[in-house]
């Protein structure tokens, strides 16, 4: 066996947050490509097989496609593996969802694209097991790119995978049940992030700390996460959607990953309300139809009181009228909540 050893210039290493729990991340200049990269560390010591050392770098060059990350090379020190991408400078879905809520349009199209990419990965007869925000990125041409094939199986001849590691709160129930299973794993996830897309990080994490506790039955139970918990811009269809991806048996999730996309392709309804919170106020803004105006309807509590007011806003001129239409008083929230929802499909 012939050995070249080699050397590679990193310059201007930054780590980079991340929820790997036996790798680091970090971006780097390399001045050989001329190229802003991110460099992916992983630790030898937690690869039990030496066969499966360099499994992810093959994963990730075996199924090349445009809503897949692609792998720059891969490399290997005596502690480290390294694997090596291109940087994107949108960052991930995770990212974007702390920084502000997304509209229907924008959870339409980022999941239409990941799961393109997931369907082309269960093409190639593999289960991802780690599908979330964090592990969708948005790539140069504001695309959506899936990456971190960490967790990656191939699946045997019936179609299952044996994969130990999970992270817990994206734990499929199934998965508590049986060592092996199958993509209605990627599905459930899939369903997940999809969730967290619609409603955001905050309404995620609350849920989360509300069931960490009893969080196994919380998950094999369906409490967790609230099935009927969605902001009100979001449509029914995108809701029965969701639901059905994360249904906690998983012959009543959908059996496929183009059996989603086609579902989603469908819905048409409140694409581009802008939702924002502050406090005890909410509000829902978008263009008008005929583009002059910006609509806003505001939900806010004063006193023990929810009220709604609605707005429109002449873009040049800055004008700002009442919508009297959408007026509305109610002491309690929910009903507060129900008369949105009917002002959002007008």
């Amino acid at each position: 066996m012939f050995e070249l050893t080699t050397f590679i210039d990193m310059k201007d290493m930054v780590p980079l947050n991340n929820e790997g729990r036996n790798s680091s991340v970090y971006s780097f200049t390399d001045p050989q490509l001329g190229a802003e990269l991110i460099m992916k560390k992983i630790d030898k010591s937690t690869i039990t097989n030496i066969d499966e050392l360099f499994n992810e770098s093959r994963i990730l060059y075996e199924v090349r496609h445009p809503n897949i990350m692609e792998i720059q090379y891969a490399s290997y020190n005596d502690d480290s593996i390294f694997i090596v991408m291109p940087r994107y400078k949108n960052g991930s879905v995770q990212s974007m969802l702390n920084q502000r809520y997304l509209t229907v349009r924008e959870v339409l199209k980022y999941s239409l694209e990941f799961l393109t990419g997931l369907h082309y990965v269960h093409a190639h007869k593999l289960i991802h097991y780690d599908i979330k925000p964090t592990n969708i990125l948005i790539n140069n041409n504001g695309k959506a790119v899936l990456t971190d094939f960490g967790l990656t199986k191939f699946m045997d001849e019936l179609g299952l995978a044996v994969q130990e590691r999970t992270y817990v709160s994206e734990m499929p129930p199934e998965k508590y049940l049986s060592s092996k299973t199958n993509l209605k794993c990627d599905i459930y996830q899939a369903g997940l992030t999809m969730y967290r897309m619609c409603n955001g990080n905050d309404i995620w994490e609350e849920q989360l700390e509300q069931v960490r506790v009893d969080l196994k039955d919380s998950i094999l139970t369906g409490i967790f996460p609230d099935r009927k918990l969605y902001l009100p811009h979001i449509p029914l269809q995108l809701r029965k959607v969701i639901n059905k991806c994360i249904e906690v048996d998983p012959d009543k999730r959908y059996n496929s990953v183009l059996e989603i996309i086609n579902a989603l392709s469908v819905i048409e309804n409140n694409l581009d309300w802008k939702y924002s919170k502050k406090r005890d106020r909410e509000s829902w803004s978008r263009i008008g139809s005929t583009g002059k105006n910006e609509e806003v309807i505001v939900l806010y509590k004063e006193g023990h009181t929810y009220k709604i007011a609605g707005k429109k806003k002449n873009i040049q001129s800055r004008r700002v009228s009442n919508v009297s239409n959408w007026a509305y008083s109610s002491v309690k929230r929910d009903d507060a909540i129900k008369k949105v929802i009917t002002f959002l499909k007008e």
